[in-house]
C-alpha cells in the first residue's frame, strides 16, 4: 500500500491546458493531499510505464482529455492502442476518456476507446458539474482492483513460500522452463510479500554492470549514463541503496537465474556479490529468483536464503487455466465440454507453458488435432513447440513473423514506433502492422508492459532458430534497428548531459525517463551494431555493457559460425573474467571448427586445461565431448567413439543428450559404408537407435536438431512403422533434407507408390542425394516391367532406358555403392532381353558377398544353362549349375540365405534334375 489509497494520472496536450487546469483544481479541493495526481504530456514522449511505474493505491486512473490536439500526438498516435490499454487495466487502472470536441477517433483506437468509459462533453452546457460528479465518482470508489490476470491459485505452494520468506530474505524458485515460475512470482508472492515486484530477466550477457543499472531504473532513480568508466562496485552500491530506498514498495525478482549459475551450478561471481551486499545491508525486503537448475552458493548467502520448488499444476487448474485464456473465443463453452479435453489435460501434464499454447492453437483449430497419436508420445514440451511450428505454419502472415523475428533479434522490450525503424516492417502499411502486433498480443506470443513489447522467453529460442535460414533478414533487421538505437542512445545522453543530475524536482521525472531510455537503448545498440561488423560505432556507445563481450561469443558461434569473431571475443571476456570455464569451451569449439592443424593443438590445449579444473559431472559430459569432436575432425574415429562413451558413462542420467548422438552419428555413418547385407551393418544400426532413443526420452527438443538421425537410425533397422509418420512431420518442416527425401522416396517405391516415390526421389537427387538416382533406377525398372507385362513394350523401353540413364550417371559415394548400381543396371538389361550387357555389368565381381550381385549373376548364369542345354551340352550346362550353388553356399555358410537366392538354388535343383532326366533316357 502506498502513501495515499488514490492515484490519478491526467493524461493531456499542452494545448488543453485549460481544462486540466480546471478538473485538476477541482481534484484538488475535493482531496487535497489525499490523493497522487500526476500529469502525463501526451506530446512530451514519455512512457506510461516510467510515469506510473510507483502507482501502488488500491484505486487507480488514468483519464485521458481527447481533443483535435491530442489526437495528433506522439502517444496516441503511436503507442496507445488496445493491447497498451489492457496492459494498464492489468494493473487495476480505471481508465476514462474525457472527449472534449468533435475530434475524429483514430481508427486503430476505435476499439480500445469502445471499451473504455468515455464522457462527452464537446455538447456539455456545464464542464464544472459533470467534472464534479467525475471528482465524486473517484472519491467514493475505494479500489480499483480487477481480477484481470490469467493466473489458477497455487494455494499450498503460497504457504510454503510464506514459511520460508519468514525466516529468509533470499528465495530461489526451482522448476522446469515453462512450469509457472514467473506467473507465480508475479501474483502468488506479489500477494503475500503485499509488494510490488522489481522484474529483472538474466540473458548469457548479464555482468555487474548491467544488473546493477537495471535496478537503478526498476526502483526509478537515474543511473550516471555519461561515464563509461563507472566501476562496478559504485554501480553495486547505487543499485543496493536505489532497492533499500525502495523496499516499503517493491521486492527483487530475477528471472531466468539459471543464466546466472556457471557450469557447476555455483551462482556467478556478479550475482554473488549482489546478493552478499543484500545479506549485509540488511534490506527490509525480498530478492526472489526463478531458475530451471539447482543453485549452489556461499554459506554467507545461505544463512539468509533457501528453496522452494514448483511442479505441475493438477488437471482442474489447468482446465481453469485453458478455461480463461479462451475466454471471449467462438465455440469456447462447447470446447470446453468436448470428452476430448481430458485427453488434451492429460498430455498437458500440468504444464502451464502446453496450456497456453494449447489455448492458443484452439482459438483457430479444432481440438481433435491436439491428441493426434503422434503428438501424445512427446513430452509437454516437445508438444509445445510442436504446438508454435503449426501456429507459424497457419496463423501467422508476413507482417507477424516480421515483427516476431524483430523481437527476436532485439531481446529487449521496444515500442511500437521502434518497430517502424526497420526497413522490413515499414514497408507493411501502419494499420496491417498495428492489426499483426494487437494479433500477437491476443495470441499471447507477445507480453506487452503499457508501451513496451517483448517477446515471450519460449519462443524467442525458437525464433532465433528459424533466423538461421533466413540469414539476410537477420542482417538488415540487426543493422536497421542497432544504427536507429544508437542514434537515440546518442540522442537521449546528450539530453542528460544538458540537464546535468542536480537537476530540480521538476525536471526529474525527465531525467529518469532519458536515464531508463538510454539504458533500453544502448543495450541491444552495442550487441547488434557488434554483431553486424559496425564496432567502431558501438564502442562510440555512452554505455558500454561488460556482458556484451560474452553474450557475443555465443552469437559468432552459435549464430553466425564465425568462429575468428567468436574466438576474439572470448579473449576480451575472459580478461575480465579468466574463471568462465563455458566460455572456455567454447574457445575450445570455435578453434576446432576452424579445422587445422593449429588450431586443432589450440583446441586441445585448452581442453587440457579445462580438466585441470574444478567442475560437475554435466560438465564434463560436455567436456568428453568436445574432445571426442576433435578426435572425429581429426580422423581418429576410434578416439571419438571412446571420449563418447566417456561422456555418457560420466553423467548417465543426464538431459544433455550430445554424447548419445555423436556416438549414434559415428556407428550409422559405419553402417552406411557397409554394404547393405552385411550383418555388422544391422548391429551397428541397432546400437545407434538404442543411444537416439535413450537422448530422445531426456530431451524434449531432441527432435529440432537430430530427428533426421533417429529417422536413419529407424530406416537402417527396417522399422518402416515407426519411421514413416516421423519421415512425413520431418518433411514439412525440412522439405528441403536431401536424406529425408531419399528415405520416404526408398519407402514409397518398396509399398508401390512407384509416382509418389520418383517425386521424393528426384528432389533428392536435386538436393545431392546420390543414392537417390538407385531409387529412381529400381522404380523405371518395376514400371518397365509392369508396363511390358501389359503389352506396352515401347512405354516398357522407355522406362528400362530412362533407368539405364540415371545408373550411368550415378556418383558413387562408398566402395560398394558402383556394385550395387551394377547390379540394377544388369537388373534392367535382363529385363530388356539384353543378356550380353546384363552380364558384363557384374561379371567382374567374382568374391561379391552383395545376394543382389549374386542374384543377377546367378540368372545370366541360368539363362546360359538354358541356352546350353538346348545344345545338348549337359557336362558344360553340370558345370555352370555347380558353379551357383558353391556361389549359393559360400554366402550362406555365414548367414540366412535371402528368398531370392532360395529360388535360384531350387531353379539349379530342377536343372539338375531336368539334366540326369535327359542323361538316363539317352541311356
Amino acid at each position: 500500500m502506498g502513501v495515499h489509497d488514490k492515484e490519478i494520472f491526467l493524461s493531456y496536450s499542452k494545448q488543453d491546458d485549460i481544462f486540466a487546469s480546471k478538473f485538476r483544481k477541482i481534484l484538488n479541493d475535493l482531496f487535497g493531499k489525499e490523493i497522487w495526481l500526476r500529469d502525463f504530456d501526451l506530446n512530451a514522449g514519455d512512457l506510461v510505464i516510467d510515469c506510473i511505474g510507483e502507482a501502488i493505491a488500491e484505486a487507480k486512473w488514468f483519464i485521458i482529455l481527447l481533443s483535435f490536439n491530442s489526437v495528433q500526438s506522439k502517444w496516441l498516435k503511436m503507442e496507445a492502442d488496445l493491447a497498451t490499454f489492457r496492459a494498464l487495466n492489468d494493473q487495476n487502472f480505471e481508465i476514462i476518456v474525457l472527449k472534449l470536441d468533435e475530434a475524429p477517433i483514430p481508427p486503430h483506437l476505435k476499439i480500445p476507446f469502445s471499451k473504455l468509459t468515455l464522457i462527452d462533453f464537446s455538447s456539455c452546457q456545464d464542464d464544472e458539474a459533470e467534472l464534479l460528479d467525475l471528482a465524486d465518482y473517484i472519491d467514493r470508489t475505494e479500489t480499483t482492483q480487477k481480477n484481470t490476470l490469467i493466473y489458477v491459485d497455487r494455494g499450498g505452494d503460497a504457504d510454503s513460500f510464506s514459511l520460508l520468506t519468514r525466516q529468509n530474505r533470499i528465495i530461489f524458485i526451482l522448476g522446469w522452463a515453462g512450469i509457472g515460475k514467473t506467473a507465480f512470482v508475479l501474483n502468488r508472492v506479489s500477494e503475500r510479500l503485499k509488494k510490488r515486484v522489481v522484474k529483472i530477466s538474466l540473458t548469457r550477457g548479464h555482468s555487474m554492470d548491467l544488473v546493477a543499472r537495471q535496478i537503478i531504473r526498476e526502483t526509478h532513480f537515474p543511473a550516471p549514463p555519461t561515464d563509461k568508466s563507472v566501476p562496478d562496485e559504485e554501480l553495486l552500491n547505487m543499485a543496493i541503496s536505489s532497492f533499500e530506498k525502495r523496499s516499503k514498495y517493491f521486492f527483487l525478482f530475477i528471472d531466468n537465474a539459471e543464466e546466472g549459475l556457471d557450469v557447476s551450478n555455483q551462482v556467478v561471481p556478479y550475482l554473488e556479490k549482489l546478493l552478499l551486499n543484500f545479506v549485509r545491508a540488511g534490506i527490509d525486503s525480498h530478492i526472489i529468483l526463478s531458475t530451471s537448475r539447482f543453485p549452489e552458493y556461499s554459506p554467507d548467502i545461505a544463512k539468509k536464503a533457501d528453496l522452494m520448488r514448483l511442479n505441475q499444476l493438477d488437471n482442474e487448474y489447468i482446465r481453469e487455466c485453458i478455461d480463461l485464456w479462451l475466454e471471449g473465443t467462438k465455440n469456447h463453452k462447447r470446447i470446453m465440454k468436448m470428452p476430448e479435453m481430458e485427453d488434451v489435460l492429460e498430455l498437458i501434464s500440468g504444464h502451464p507453458l502446453a496450456a497456453k499454447m494449447i489455448a492458443s492453437k484452439l482459438r483457430v483449430r479444432p481440438l481433435t488435432e491436439l491428441i493426434a497419436p503422434t503428438a501424445k508420445k512427446r513430452f509437454q514440451l516437445k508438444f509445445a513447440e510442436y504446438i508454435l511450428k503449426e501456429a507459424d505454419k497457419d496463423i501467422l502472415t508476413k507482417v507477424h513473423l516480421h515483427i516476431l523475428y524483430a523481437l527476436a533479434i532485439i531481446h529487449e522490450p521496444i515500442l511500437f514506433e521502434d518497430l517502424l525503424a526497420i526497413k522490413e516492417i515499414s514497408k507493411f502499411p501502419l494499420e496491417d502492422v498495428r492489426q499483426a502486433r494487437i494479433e500477437l498480443t491476443d495470441w499471447f506470443f507477445i507480453e506487452q508492459n503499457y508501451e513496451l513489447m517483448s517477446l515471450h522467453n519460449f519462443l524467442r529460442t525458437y525464433f532465433n532458430d528459424s533466423l538461421d535460414a533466413k540469414k539476410d533478414l537477420f542482417e538488415s533487421i540487426a543493422l536497421d534497428f542497432g544504427e536507429y538505437a544508437f542514434n537515440k542512445s546518442i540522442e537521449l545522453n546528450n539530453k542528460l548531459i544538458d540537464r546535468g543530475h542536480g537537476v530540480t524536482d521538476s525536471s526529474e521525472s525527465k531525467v529518469l525517463h532519458c536515464s531508463n531510455e538510454l539504458l533500453r537503448y544502448a543495450v541491444p545498440a552495442g550487441i547488434l551494431l557488434r554483431a553486424t561488423g559496425k564496432e567502431d560505432l558501438a564502442n562510440k556507445l555512452p554505455i558500454q555493457i561488460k556482458g556484451t563481450l560474452r553474450e557475443l561469443v555465443y552469437y559468432f558461434y552459435q549464430k553466425k559460425r564465425d568462429y575468428g569473431q567468436a574466438i576474439l571475443f572470448a579473449e576480451k571476456w575472459l580478461k575480465i573474467n579468466p574463471n568462465d570455464l563455458d566460455i572456455i569451451l567454447y574457445q575450445a569449439r570455435s578453434y576446432r571448427n576452424l579445422r587445422n592443424e593449429i588450431s586443432f593443438k589450440k583446441a586441445a590445449k585448452l581442453l587440457a586445461e579445462l580438466e585441470r579444473r574444478d567442475y560437475g559431472k554435466r560438465f564434463a559430459a560436455r567436456v568428453f565431448r568436445e574432445k571426442a569432436l576433435l578426435a572425429q575432425f581429426s580422423d581418429n574415429i576410434e578416439e571419438a567413439k571412446k571420449y563418447f562413451r566417456q561422456g555418457i558413462e560420466v553423467y548417465t542420467l543426464s538431459p544433455y543428450p550430445e554424447n548419445r548422438t555423436g556416438l549414434a552419428q559415428i556407428l550409422l555413418k559405419e553402417a552406411d559404408e557397409l554394404p547393405s547385407w552385411s550383418p555388422q551393418r544391422i548391429e551397428l544400426a541397432c546400437e545407434a537407435r538404442k543411444l537416439l532413443e535413450k537422448a530422445r526420452e531426456y530431451s524434449a527438443f531432441f527432435d529440432r536438431y537430430h530427428i533426421g538421425t533417429y529417422i536413419e537410425a529407424l530406416f537402417q533397422t527396417d522399422d518402416v512403422e515407426t519411421v514413416l509418420p516421423l519421415l512425413e512431420e520431418a518433411l514439412e518442416d525440412r522439405p528441403d533434407d536431401k536424406r529425408l527425401n531419399y528415405r520416404l522416396a526408398e519407402i514409397l517405391r518398396k509399398r508401390g507408390a512407384y509416382e509418389e516415390a520418383a517425386t521424393y526421389a528426384n528432389k533428392a537427387l536435386q538436393k545431392g542425394s546420390y543414392k537417390a538416382a538407385l531409387t529412381l533406377a529400381n522404380i523405371f525398372h518395376t514400371q518397365g516391367v509392369i508396363m511390358a507385362e501389359y503389352g506396352d513394350s515401347e512405354g516398357a523401353n522407355q522406362k528400362f532406358n530412362k533407368g539405364i540413364e540415371v545408373v550411368n550417371n550415378f556418383i558413387p559415394e562408398y566402395g560398394h555403392d558402383q556394385e550395387v548400381a551394377d547390379s540394377i543396371a544388369s537388373k534392367i538389361f535382363r529385363a530388356m532381353g539384353n543378356w550380353k550387357d546384363a552380364e558384363k555389368r557384374v561379371e567382374h565381381y567374382n568374391s561379391s558377398r552383395n545376394p543382389y550381385t549374386i542374384y543377377e549373376q546367378c540368372k545370366v548364369a541360368l539363362n546360359e544353362v538354358s541356352t546350353i542345354i538346348e545344345r545338348g551340352e549337359y557336362d558344360k550346362a553340370l558345370i555352370k549349375i555347380n558353379y551357383m550353388q558353391e556361389l549359393i553356399e559360400k554366402y550362406s555358410s555365414s548367414q540366412e540365405l535371402p528368398q531370392p537366392l532360395v529360388e535360384i538354388r531350387n531353379e539349379t535343383y530342377l536343372y539338375q534334375k531336368h539334366i540326369s532326366s535327359i542323361q538316363t533316357d539317352q541311356i
